[in-house]
Order: C-alpha cells, then sequence, then structure tokens
C-alpha cells in the first residue's frame, strides 16, 4: 500500500490492461487444457474416425462463439435489473456533483447518471458499449451527505472511469451470467436464464450435429450405438464446460483485481477535488451507515462504492478493502484530515 498515490493514472490504465490480459489468458489456458484432455481421453478408445487435432479445433471454436455471445447479450440485463429512477427525476445536487467532478478531473467522456432511489449511500459505474459511462448513484447521497462529500464520491467513481477499473468491473459482470443475480440478502434470484440454457443447448446440439455430419462424410454413415453415445458425451462435456465460464471468469478477474485500486481511486479524487477531508468524510459517512443497505445481486459487489458486508460472519474483501483501512491510507498520506 505504501507510495501507492505515487502511480500516475496512466500507470494504472497500463496496469489494469495487463490484468485484464492475463485474466483472459489465464481462463483460455485453462479451458484449452482441461478440454483437450477430457476429449482425448474420450476419442482414444472410441476409434473415431475424425482427426483429432480437427475434433478439437471445432470445439474450441464452438466455445470461442459461444463466449463472445454470452458477453455481447450479457449487457442487455444490467439496466433491466437495476431499478432507476427516470432521468427526468434525477437529483439536481447530483447532477451538480457529477459535473463539478468531471470538470475537476478533466472528463470529458458522456457519462449517463442514473439514480437509484434507495437511501444508502452508494455508487457503482459501468462502461458502455458506445464509449461512455453509467454512473448508478443512490438518493441517500443527495439526502445525507453535503455538497462536497458528494463531489469526493462522484470524483472517486470518475477515477475508476479513468483508470480503466470500471471496464474490468463491466466485463466481469457481462460475463458472470445472470445466475450470479442472487440477492445478497437470499431471496431467489431477481430472474431465470432461460435464454441462457437455450442458447448453450444450442451450441451443444449444434456441436454433436457438426461433428456427426463430418464424421459421416469421412467414414461409413452408419454409426454405432457407443459413438452415438461418444457424441452425446461429447455434447455433455460443451455443456458442462459453458456453464462453468461465468465462474471461472468471475474468479480470475477478481484475482487478478488489486486492493489498491480503490486506494488510487480515493487519491485521485482527493487531486481533482483538492479536499482530502470531503474524500475521507464521504468515506467514514458512507462506512458508519449501516442502518440503510442497498441489497444488490452479489456481483455488483466488488464494484460498489461502499461493498454490503455480512456483519455477522464477515471475512475481508479479496478484491476490495475495508473502509477503516482506506481511511487509515488517507490519514497516513494526509495527516491533516480531521478525524
Amino acid at each position: 500500500m505504501g507510495g501507492f498515490h505515487e502511480l500516475d493514472i496512466y500507470q494504472r490504465v497500463s496496469h489494469n490492461r495487463v490484468r485484464l490480459a492475463l485474466a483472459f489468458t489465464s481462463a483460455t489456458v485453462v479451458i484449452m487444457a482441461v478440454s483437450g484432455v477430457s476429449l482425448f481421453f474420450l476419442y482414444k478408445p472410441a476409434h473415431i474416425n475424425i482427426n483429432f487435432w480437427l475434433l478439437l479445433s471445432l470445439f474450441w471454436l464452438c466455445f470461442a462463439m459461444y463466449a463472445i455471445l454470452r458477453y455481447a447479450l450479457g449487457g442487455k440485463w444490467i439496466f433491466k435489473h437495476l431499478i432507476t429512477l427516470p432521468p427526468w427525476e434525477t437529483d439536481h445536487h447530483l447532477r451538480d456533483a457529477l459535473e463539478s467532478a468531471k470538470l475537476a478531473s478533466g472528463m470529458a467522456e458522456r457519462i449517463r447518471l442514473m439514480i437509484i432511489p434507495d437511501p444508502d449511500i452508494n455508487t457503482l459505474s459501468l462502461s458502455l458499449p458506445d464509449g461512455s459511462y453509467a454512473l448508478f448513484a443512490t438518493q441517500g447521497i443527495a439526502d445525507k451527505l453535503p455538497a462536497r462529500e458528494r463531489e469526493a464520491i462522484m470524483a472517486h467513481e470518475l477515477a475508476h472511469m479513468q483508470m480503466g477499473d470500471t471496464v474490468i468491473h463491466t466485463i466481469m459482470v457481462r460475463l458472470t451470467g445472470r445466475r450470479a443475480l442472487k440477492r445478497i440478502d437470499g431471496r431467489p434470484s431477481m430472474i431465470s436464464e432461460p435464454l441462457g440454457i437455450a442458447i448453450t443447448i444450442g451450441f451443444a446440439v449444434a456441436l454433436t450435429f457438426a461433428i456427426i455430419a463430418m464424421s459421416s462424410g469421412l467414414s461409413s454413415p452408419d454409426l454405432s450405438f457407443y459413438s452415438r453415445n461418444i457424441w452425446a458425451t461429447i455434447a455433455i462435456l460443451f455443456i458442462v464446460f459453458a456453464a462453468l465460464l461465468p465462474f471461472l471468469m468471475n474468479k480470475l478477474l477478481k484475482r487478478f483485481l488489486d486492493k489498491e485500486r480503490e486506494y488510487y481511486a480515493d487519491m485521485q479524487a482527493v487531486y481533482s477535488t483538492r479536499d482530502p477531508d470531503a474524500v475521507y468524510q464521504a468515506i467514514k459517512h458512507s462506512a458508519e451507515d449501516v442502518r440503510d443497505v442497498l441489497l444488490l445481486p452479489a456481483c455488483f459487489d466488488a464494484l460498489l462504492f461502499h461493498p454490503v458486508v455480512d456483519f455477522a460472519n464477515y471475512r475481508p474483501f479479496r478484491s476490495q478493502p475495508t473502509m477503516a483501512a482506506r481511511m487509515q491510507c488517507l490519514r497516513d498520506a494526509f495527516p491533516q484530515i480531521e478525524i
């Protein structure tokens, strides 16, 4: 944690790109290695009249197409299941705070401010396909915090956008899948996943028919009962890997996220607002506001300004520092802060 404030924002962007590349590379290596070994042990005793590497390449190609399609469709449900106020009801205090933070940070990209009608003090941000951003802010920020602290929280979110943290967060949420939308309070998931299941089964069926057709063309069209079972097994293997993809990507992206991203965002907010005390007080007031808690799906936890904590069974976040640690970091960097 020491010396984190000395690294400039452009270095953070570069580091985040490396982390993102490492996460995707790790996922690709794991999926290709495990699927390759699994297919090899299925292929060898079956005496399938099709080249193994051709079979494996087809499997990988179909899986890559599935992953891309899942990511493309993954963003469509984000806005549907975060209840927000319409733009014309956006609180003017929050609009003013965002505009002030944008001017101070030099942020030129378009930012859509979306209000969550919740009394908690919290924010999160997501990147959009057109290069703009969506900043979700709770009504509690406007109702409970003074102007300087509202600007501090907005500046914190803008720092995440500028450093590339928001891009990683968005990819993590989009690849996590709808099944990750299990509410933190233990109630059932907000939505089912019929579309995701249909896409997975569709790709599995298409893969099976493609392999059968290719095998029939290269050998006798009369497939044995054992061979037909092999094709079904390969299809099931595809479904298993497709089901594990969201879990794998979520875990890998979280592992490659560093806790210091929150410290950097806090420090960048200080540089933008020139008000370390306001940033400190915003974190402090958010941490102390335990009466009103924003209950969002667990996959959003790594994105929140103040992540939801299960106080009965508290475990320190692997990808998120505690609010106390963030406040201590600011006090270390700026001893003049009034506690």
